[in-house]
């Protein structure tokens, strides 16, 4: 069987944003995961126009089943799966993993089928019809990461955006560089 991420082999335990005060989360990461805006734009004002996006994945396959079922979708659907690494210096800031169902696909007119090294960000937040929805957090112990890009755990996000009436889910890991 394929595997679904290159990120982690098996996926988060995702928590409901409003437990976040119970987790004894670093203010500074609580930041990070309660952003209301583009984590791109965040990232430029913070460390410069020198964010660099590297594309792990960009494929067509099933999701983990709570994608699935956060995005409504059945899931023997396939989606596009995109896992980015955003970086400043060749240094790791944040992991990324994008599901976009084919009917947002379709919907957005393959814009985001085709960002390649483009951060989703300007192109979702570009749209002034953009609705944010469920947030859920997580932490991934270091064990935990399939990928050479932490040797530390790391928070995260996952949200869901409606775009053009689609949903998308996009998950964003916050590595220590980006929290120093």
């Amino acid at each position: 069987m394929k595997q679904k991420s290159g990120l982690y082999p098996q996926e988060p335990q995702w928590r409901a944003n409003k437990l976040t005060r119970y987790l004894n989360i670093p203010v500074v990461t609580a930041s990070w995961l309660t952003e209301q805006g583009s984590i791109t734009q965040r990232l430029r004002q913070q460390f410069g126009d020198g964010i660099t996006v590297t594309v792990l994945k960009n494929e067509w396959q099933r999701s983990f089943l709570s994608e699935a079922f956060l995005l409504k979708s059945a899931s023997y659907r396939y989606a596009l799966i995109r896992e980015v690494v955003l970086s400043i210096d060749k240094q790791p800031l944040v992991l990324a993993r994008t599901v976009i169902p084919f009917d947002t696909v379709v919907a957005t007119q393959q814009n985001l089928s085709q960002l390649g090294s483009r951060p989703l960000g300007e192109l979702i937040f570009s749209d002034p019809h953009l609705q944010r929805r469920a947030v859920e957090i997580a932490y991934i112990e270091a064990k935990e990461w399939h990928s050479d890009f932490s040797e530390a755990g790391a928070w995260g996000r996952r949200t869901v955006y409606i775009m053009h009436k689609q949903p998308l889910l996009v998950s964003e890991f916050f590595l220590p560089a980006v929290l120093d």
